[in-house]
């Protein structure tokens, strides 16, 4: 069960004749064979009787804590446009158990690896689920650098012969700036 499910259950074994009468928390008495199920966490008290005596037990349902995705560490995509090396590390708390990572809708599930590497700029659901199928999605963002451009501009010459023309060329990107040949 995951944390806030209503899928609880309790089974009461008694003896007694056989018109056994159930009680859970106050309720109507029930003839149900001592089988109270879709029940959220919570402490109960079950009361049994037949025709002669009655008697009482407690009972707790526990539930596991919230699965959470409590810290993500995003490396965006480093050095020139369209690399493949940006990364998504999940750290998950709560729930039940070893934990499953998937970037692809569940299609593919990493057993307790928390680390997807080699990623390309771009938007990526994480799902993290627990031995329970409990699950927490998250989409995360990794970016990139622009691709650099370039703009070009050229004056002709006036005459053969003479050094009046001029190319220039403009690159643009927010890297670093870059080496130019010409």
């Amino acid at each position: 069960p995951c944390h806030d499910s209503v899928t609880g259950a309790i089974t009461v074994y008694a003896h007694g004749d056989s018109d056994l009468q159930y009680q859970i928390n106050g309720g109507p008495w029930l003839s149900n064979g001592g089988i109270f199920f879709d029940l959220p966490a919570g402490a109960y008290v079950i009361f049994v009787r037949d025709a002669f005596c009655q008697t009482s037990t407690s009972i707790v349902i526990e539930e596991p804590e919230v699965l959470t995705v409590t810290d993500v560490l995003i490396t965006d995509v480093a050095g020139c446009y369209n690399d493949c090396n940006g990364e998504i590390v999940i750290t998950a708390m709560g729930g039940t158990g070893s934990y499953y990572y998937s970037l692809d809708d569940g299609t593919q599930w990493q057993i307790t690896n928390n680390e997807f590497i080699g990623l390309c700029a771009g938007n990526y659901t994480v799902t993290v689920t627990d031995a329970n199928g409990c699950t927490r999605t998250a989409t995360y963002t990794i970016t990139q650098q622009p691709a650099l451009s370039t703009t070009q501009s050229q004056v002709n010459i006036l005459c053969k012969g003479m050094c009046t023309g001029t190319a220039t060329v403009t690159a643009s990107a927010s890297a670093a700036p870059g080496a130019y040949t010409l």
